[in-house]
């Protein structure tokens, strides 16, 4: 024997003893005097080794020794009587009593004395002479040896770990959870100040420290201990922040198939799963990555980490082993819409609407099936696995073992999302792994379809068609039919044991109702045979019926006997047996005739069926016969007796329905309160026709029903025979029955006397619920033009007023840009200026909301994508709040025909409003969708194709008395705002020939849904915008410039002010201004100009003129003196078309008033400068 396996052997024997040890030197009575003064150590050798203290047997470790050792002290822990002594080399283990000598680490000392190994090492029994007071030693490296334990056991030793977990023990000691090589070792340390000690918490350090190992009570795991004597034996190295293992260049993990095996790499990426200790899941942009670590840390889903490990496979999966990680920021896991679906997980995580849309798949795995000749495969990545749907026309069968890249798109198969194949991508090949032991139970459920699995079972048999193998098997929870296509059969003695692994299919029924489990089996080596049948079935122990529950709990593959007394059978099917008050079912194909009361011994598989315990696949053989067994009488029926559940039992009660069935007869029968079913199959020709009405006593199988959950939640009686039904009494001559056929036929008299009093009232009520309709879309539509019309006189006083306050305001804004044009004004001057100018803004704003409000705008609607312009009107409005908006846009929406920037200040006003009923902030969630409407069909729309948006708000709700008024101009319920603002919405949808409904919950929220008309055309490319006035009012800094200079322009307006500011603006660039008051004067002042050989090169045109000629009417006289001059309408209305379109009416430019002096200058020069070289002079 070497010394190494010696060492092993006596450090076993010695940590076996350690808590036997500590009994006995604590127990009453021992006392080390008192040992002393029992035992007599005269005549026994002294004993100079410490290891011979192991090789006593326990007899005389219960004695007292003479002692003389000299070594050196290599660990002493007073506290927890721990002392290791090393002499040449070896050291070894010794028990401290309570009372310990003095000793220190790394003294070498001589021990002289006595002992009883079995107490201890006491002071009062030891001299202790230090013959130096520190020894020097050279400790092992135990660095890629840590599991080397018979060289390392119980020596000083050095090696490098990462702290994964601290903990203070007590004053003496700090638990240290070590990684060493991807072992888990615990340290211990004695701090050098308990009430400052240091944090070595995820962080890299040296070790110098007593090596120990000790194995579990069972000797079949081992765990390691160092001990080090204090702090100074602790070297920090670095942490995982800067640590040099992360110092290098991260791999994509799509690039670890070509890695070679072995190779350590660093790979960053999202976590995707964790199971802290031994596993996470991660993910980058190029695939994903098992990585294999026994770090304790938990790390959040959707948290960034980079990892260092060793490559490994894993079957389909690439791993990281030995692996550290650390995290480095927490970021949410947002996966790329457009790059698509890329894990199998995420694709069964849909709905089957989801699945049935077509998303983007991008995926890569291993094919687990394949056959040539079909249209179909199997593939399973890290996450699960997966069926892929192909044309055989465009793509060839993929073999099996290959590893793909997949892309595609998702559908419907049956009850679970699939993929349909676009196209693939061969990386090579892999091995199967050993699938996943799973059982019928959770097979049956349908969450393992698709599934790389193993499930095993007991063969039952094998059919063949051709190179078609179809191996039934059974199993605790049901039957499992393996498929495979193989030119070899599969050849196993029916009852064998086997395992089976394929990709599992569970089937269905035409209701959809999950009825079986299959397996695609891709080899014949796919079955393996782990025990074969029994020579004889008999040659088992037997088992009570009563043991079967615990021997069941096990949920182990057991065949098991039994010895009961038959209380009925179905041959072929089933027989139901009992054992002193316990009853079974046993699941038997045997055809041969047994009678109540046979003894029988009987071998089947132990298995569940609901909740109930059965035994399948069951053989058996006649023992002999025995009286015929006593029912139990049931007296409680309303309760549920589940020990009685498979006994034989009676009940009395009165029939009250019999149903007759082609394969069986139902019976009810009221007991007491409690109404029981009872049901007898036909095999018999005996007639079966008890009379309603009698008292009977029932007796039968009392069987349990379960539910979904292995719950019982009724009970039913099996009859055996016409002879279970025992009559007790016959039905009285006036039975309910009779009665209520009497009752009936008085009813039918009735119902003939009364019927047409019936159909006439259901016409008059018809016909009055037709009226009702009537009125009330009526009284809808008298609404509508109501509030329509109340809404145009509005309008016209708005629009009125709004077109005089924009020419006032274009005096005023223009005045103010000409005033702060001068340069001699004083600061506090041009302070008061400014608020002149705030002030003329919001009023311009005012008088704008006015217009829309008004007329709406003729709007200039263009085929645009609803959710652009959606998205950035409600951004604009929600910044700077505390409520965020999320967007729903399905694929395929329809462009719609709409005005983008009356659109938009409708969105804007909704979001507005979304904002202010969430004052604490929330979610506004947007959604888009088409929608096809008939005539009539909402808000009297026309039939066609929309576009619905829906903003739905999570806010305080609309009251509903204040609901039907929210759409009525001027009316609010808040302190600030205009009350114009959903009434502007409302104008603005009418006038696209659209709509908007809502919908309000107090507490709840309030929901508000657009409908706008749909197009096919889609916006140009260079679709002509207005010029708007949008900015702030400016001071006047242009400059005289070429283009302009001495350039003639014919400015028509009504106003006398108007043409004095736009005079001003325009001579300080340099253009020459000739001011008319209506569009007549303006053709006569062009016609003159031009017979005079001063044409006019810009015309500034009033829109509209009280009493007058306005700028479209004398622009189109004006057109035929010049076709070419450039023309510019201006107005303080913007409901006439010509507004909205004022290029297809000949303009080139449109300038809404009010506007500032410095947008006029800006458009007059912009135009000027366009016109050819000399054309403006």
């Amino acid at each position: 024997m070497s010394s190494s396996f010696q060492r092993i052997r006596l450090e076993r024997i010695c940590l076996s003893l350690l808590t036997g040890c500590v009994w006995l030197a604590l127990a009453p009575g021992a006392g080390l005097r008192g040992a002393e003064a029992a035992l007599d150590p005269g005549g026994r050798s002294a004993i100079t080794n410490a290891v011979s203290i192991w090789e006593l047997t326990p007899a005389e470790k219960a004695l007292r020794h003479p002692l003389q050792l000299e070594g050196r002290v290599s660990f002493v822990d007073p506290v927890w009587k721990n002392f290791w002594i090393e002499q040449n080399g070896v050291g070894t283990y010794l028990m401290l009593a309570n009372a310990a000598p003095p000793l220190r680490a790394g003294q070498r000392v001589r021990l002289e004395g006595s002992i009883v190994p079995n107490l201890g090492l006491a002071a009062d029994s030891v001299r202790v002479t230090v013959l130096q007071d520190f020894e020097p030693i050279t400790p092992l490296d135990a660095n890629g040896r840590i599991r080397e334990m018979g060289v390392l056991a119980s020596r000083i030793v050095t090696v490098d770990a990462y702290v994964a977990n601290q903990l203070y023990v007590d004053a003496d000691h700090i638990r240290l959870a070590l990684i060493i090589e991807d072992r888990p070792v615990i340290g211990w340390v004695k701090p050098a100040n308990p009430h400052a000690v240091p944090n070595w918490e995820r962080k890299f350090v040296r070790l110098q420290a007593l090596y120990s190992s000790r194995f579990n009570p069972t000797n079949t795991e081992t765990s390691i201990e160092l001990w080090c004597g204090g702090e100074e034996n602790v070297s920090v190295l670095g942490s995982l922040t800067d640590s040099g293992v992360f110092d290098r260049a991260c791999t994509p993990i799509a690039q670890l198939p070509q890695m070679p095996l072995g190779a350590e790499v660093l790979v960053r990426g999202v976590v995707e799963a964790h199971d802290a200790g031994a596993y996470l899941r991660m993910r980058d942009d190029t695939g994903q990555v098992l990585v294999r670590s026994i770090q304790p840390e938990r790390i959040a889903f959707g948290a960034e980490v980079e990892a260092v490990g060793r490559v490994d496979c894993e079957g389909a999966k690439w791993v990281l082993r030995n692996a550290l990680f650390r995290r480095t920021k927490v970021v949410p896991l947002l996966r790329n819409k457009s790059a698509g679906l890329d894990s199998v997980d995420g694709i069964r995580q849909l709905s089957l609407p989801q699945a049935a849309s077509g998303l983007p798949v991008k995926i890569s795995g291993l094919v687990t099936w394949s056959m040539p000749g079909t249209e179909f495969f199997y593939l399973q990545d890290v996450t699960g696995g997966i069926r892929v749907n192909f044309d055989p026309k465009t793509i060839e069968v993929p073999q099996l073992g290959k590893y793909l890249q997949v892309e595609g798109t998702t559908m419907v198969r049956g009850f679970m999302p699939s993929v349909r194949l676009a196209g693939i991508v061969d990386r090579g090949s892999m091995t199967h792994a050993e699938g996943r032991n799973v059982t019928f139970e959770q097979a049956i459920t349908g969450k393992e379809d698709g599934q790389w699995v193993a499930i095993r079972g007991f063969i039952q048999r094998t059919e063949s068609q051709g190179d078609w193998r179809w191996i039934y098997m059974t199993t605790p929870g049901g039957e499992v039919v393996g498929h495979l296509q193989s030119p070899v059969n599969f050849v196993a003695n029916p009852g064998s044991l086997i395992r089976m692994q394929g990709v599992c299919e569970a089937t269905g029924d035409s209701n959809g109702l999950l009825t079986g489990v299959m397996l695609r089996v891709p080899f014949i080596h796919s079955i393996v045979v782990e025990e074969d049948a029994p020579v004889d079935y008999y040659d088992l122990p037997v088992h009570s019926i009563k043991g079967l529950r615990r021997l069941s709990g096990t949920r182990e593959l057991t065949r098991v006997r039994i010895s009961a007394e038959v209380l009925h059978q179905v041959p072929g099917r089933a027989i139901v047996v009992q054992e002193e008050d316990v009853g079974l079912q046993l699941l038997s194909r045997q055809e041969q005739n047994l009678a109540p009361g046979d003894r029988i011994d009987a071998v089947g598989i132990l298995g569940w069926e609901g909740g109930r315990i059965v035994l399948r696949e069951t053989v058996c053989r006649k023992q002999g016969r025995g009286p015929a067994p006593r029912p139990v009488e049931l007296t409680t029926p309303g309760q549920l007796a589940p020990a009685l559940d498979a006994r034989l039992v009676s009940i009395t009660g009165q029939l009250i329905d019999v149903s007759q069935q082609s394969d069986h007869v139902r019976l009810t029968l009221q007991a007491g309160d409690t109404l029981v079913e009872a049901t007898l199959d036909r095999d018999s020709a005996e007639p079966v026709d008890p009379q309603v009405g009698a008292k009977v006593r029932l007796t039968g199988i009392y069987r349990l029903d379960f539910d979904n959950a292995r719950w019982f939640r009724r009970f039913t009686l099996q009859l055996r025979s016409p002879a279970d039904i025992a009559v007790l009494q016959q039905p009285r001559l006036w039975t309910v029955q009779r009665a209520l056929l009497a009752a009936g036929v008085l009813g039918g008299l009735a119902l003939l006397g009364f019927g047409w009093i019936t159909a006439l009232r259901r016409r008059v009520h018809q016909q009055t619920r037709q009226i009702r309709e009537q009125l009330e879309r009526q009284t809808r539509l008298e609404a509508e033009v109501q509030r329509a019309a109340r809404l145009e006189s509005l309008g016209v006083l708005a629009g009125g007023i709004a077109h005089d306050f924009n020419n006032l305001l274009t005096i005023i804004i223009g005045n103010l840009g000409l005033a702060l044009a001068d340069g001699k004004l004083s600061e506090s001057t041009i302070r008061f200026l400014r608020e002149i100018e705030r002030g003329a803004t919001r009023a311009r704003s005012l008088t704008r909301q006015l217009l829309t409000f008004a007329e709406g705008g003729e709007p200039l609607r263009l085929p645009i994508e609803a959710p652009e312009f959606v998205r950035a009107a409600a951004e604009r409005a929600l910044h700077g709040s505390a409520v965020r908006a999320e967007y729903v846009v399905p694929p395929g929406l329809w462009h719609v025909l709409a005005d983008k920037d009356q659109i938009a200040q409708a969105i804007q006003n909704l979001v507005v409003n979304a904002i202010q009923a969430m004052p604490n902030g929330g979610a506004l969630l947007v959604t888009f969708s088409n929608e096809t409407i008939g005539a009539g069909d909402k808000n009297n729309l026309e039939h066609g194709r929309y576009v619905k948006i829906t903003l739905a708000d999570s806010g305080e709700g609309i009251r509903p008395e204040v609901l039907p008024r929210i759409f009525d101009p001027y009316f609010t319920t808040r302190r600030t705002g205009s009350g114009l603002g959903l009434a502007t919405v409302y104008s603005i949808l009418k006038r696209h020939a659209g709509s908007i409904e809502v919908d309000s919950r107090v507490g709840y929220g309030t929901t508000f849904t657009l409908r706008l008309p749909a197009t096919d055309a889609v916006l140009p490319e260079a679709a002509g915008q207005p010029v708007t006035t949008a900015e702030p009012p400016t001071a006047l800094t242009a400059m005289p410039a070429a283009a302009t200079k001495g350039a003639r322009v014919l400015l028509m307006d009504d106003e006398p002010s108007i043409q004095l500011v736009v005079v001003q603006v325009l001579q300080r660039i340099g253009v020459e201004v000739t001011a008319v008051a209506d569009g007549a004067a303006a053709l006569r002042e062009f016609s003159l100009a031009q017979h005079q050989g001063k044409p006019f090169q810009l015309l500034l045109l009033d829109l509209t003129v009280p009493g007058g000629m306005g700028g479209r009417e004398a622009l189109e006289l004006i057109r035929r003196l010049d076709p070419q001059v450039p023309a510019v309408v201006s107005s303080g209305y913007s409901n006439d078309p010509v507004m909205g379109n004022f290029r297809a009416h000949g303009f080139q430019a449109m300038v809404q008033k009010p506007y500032d002096a410095q947008r006029l200058a800006a458009v007059v020069q912009e135009l000027l400068e366009q016109l050819p070289p000399g054309a403006a002079t």
